[in-house]
């Protein structure tokens, strides 16, 4: 079993290697720092940096389009930075975790592709029209606060979904032993390591 600094070192150093395989370690520890790395860095990012003026009174964000996109980076860029500089590193390792036990690593970058067009959809809804009025008193839960979701963003939310359950309940799975069409086993194999 790989350490935690083991793990985080190797995913980030094969950030772009697409072949071989990952230990189950390595991909638990490694997503674990990545979210430590985005709460820790909201959390400086709410109780340090200024408030976003541009939300309404239930935190969603008044701007749509490129302004949102903009103004997600002015006021959460440490979080989004830190999001989109790990993306390949977290797309190759759970596609070697996915070789490791024999499979194809196509739902991952299905799954990443999912995640970034629902997104785009939250990022270009208005909240303006979210609600019929800025009365206080109505709550987020009324059917007019879910008047906003088209049926494009529940269907990439499914897709990201279904391929994230896959990912993780295969992520579970030990390593396949011995070699497989991916390459040698890292569990089972004691030839040279990243560490060697």
């Amino acid at each position: 079993m790989l350490r935690p600094g083991q793990a985080i070192y190797s995913a980030l150093k094969r950030s772009f290697d697409f072949k071989g395989r990952s230990r189950r370690s390595e991909f638990w520890w490694f997503n674990a720092f990545l979210i430590l790395g985005v709460m820790a860095l909201g959390m400086i990012e709410l109780y340090i940096f200024p408030a976003d003026p541009n939300t309404d009174v239930w935190g969603n964000s008044t701007l749509s389009g490129f302004k949102a996109w903009l103004n997600n980076w002015k006021y959460y860029g440490l979080s989004t930075a830190f999001t989109y500089l790990t993306l390949p590193a977290f797309t190759t390792v759970a596609i070697r975790r996915l070789h490791d036990i024999g499979r194809r690593g196509w739902p991952v970058i299905i799954m990443v592709f999912a995640s970034e067009v629902s997104n785009f959809f939250v990022m270009t809804t208005n909240s303006d029209t979210l609600y019929n009025s800025k009365d206080l008193i109505s709550a987020p839960t009324s059917i007019s606060y879910w008047g906003f979701i088209s049926p494009y963003f529940i269907a990439w939310a499914v897709i990201y979904l279904v391929f994230a359950l896959y990912l993780i309940l295969s992520a579970l799975r030990d390593s396949h032993p011995g070699d497989n069409s991916y390459g040698r086993s890292p569990k089972y194999d004691s030839g040279p390591s990243v560490f060697d």
